[in-house]
């Protein structure tokens, strides 16, 4: 039990499921999210807007009970995007 503990533990609590999907951004972009825009607060700000519209156009899928992983990592992809994209990018597009 206790090597289960040691490599699920997490610095904060309820935030392991943030790491996760940290992790997977790592290992399916090969890159850390937002590593281009972290310096920048007026940035952060329009990708956390752009995010939470990003999340509002996902589903759980059924039997998880919450967002997987790598769906969450793509959602911060996608957010990327439009971003780069000056936030316009498929909001009018199906």
């Amino acid at each position: 039990m206790w090597l289960w503990i040691e490599s699920t533990a997490v610095p904060v609590y309820d935030t392991y499921w943030n790491y996760r999907v940290i992790e997977e951004f790592e290992r399916i972009f090969g890159r850390k999210p937002f590593e281009n825009i972290l310096d920048d607060a007026s940035l952060l700000q329009s990708a956390k807007e752009l995010m939470k519209a990003e999340f509002q156009k996902v589903i759980v899928h059924y039997g998880d009970g919450r967002l997987n992983a790598a769906t969450s990592a793509c959602v911060i992809a996608e957010t990327e995007r439009n971003l780069a994209d000056g936030g316009l990018k498929r909001n009018n597009q199906p």
